[in-house]
Parts: C-alpha cells; structure tokens; sequence
C-alpha cells in the first residue's frame, strides 16, 4: 500500500505506473505528473500524454530491464486482467 501523505511531502520523485493506460492509472498519473518525473507503460492501448513505454509484465526479464532503465524511487503496480473469462481459460496469466 502506498503511503499518498508520505509522497506527497516529497518535493520531486521519479514515479513508474505500471499499467498507466486505465482509469486508476491515468487517475494516478493526474495526481502526481505536476510535482514529479512520471512514466507509465500500458499493454495494449498506446498512452496518448506523457512519457509510456510499451511492456507486457509477464515477461519478466523486459519488466526488469525497464525498471532498471528507468530507476524509479516509487512503483506503483496498477496491472490487471480484466477480461473475467480469460481469467477462467488462461490461468498463467493470474
């Protein structure tokens, strides 16, 4: 759980929203972009604001290789699956 009155007492951090595509991540974006060096990455629905990289989490060694090309002091992990029956036929992807 993100402590938000710890972050917010920051004066400039280099933030990663993983999964910045959504609601809730372009939410997040919203609230921290103006005080602090925010990227994002998305899947599938290219971001139109902003600096994104394309990734998908579940190729461990690219989910790596970004975030240590990045070095962010905060990850905030915002991914999910949305689509509940391929949550049922393809359970690698939970």
């Amino acid at each position: 759980m993100i402590n938000i009155i710890y972050l917010k007492k920051r004066i400039m951090m280099k933030m990663l929203i993983v999964g910045g595509s959504g609601m809730i991540g372009t939410k997040i974006y919203d609230h921290f972009c103006k005080k602090n060096n925010v990227e994002m990455t998305y899947l599938t629905h290219k971001i139109p604001f902003g600096k994104s990289h394309q990734l998908d989490i579940l190729q461990k060694e690219n989910t790596i290789d970004l975030i240590q090309k990045i070095n962010p002091d905060v990850v905030i992990h915002n991914t999910a699956l949305v689509n509940v029956d391929l949550c049922e036929t393809d359970k690698r992807r939970l």
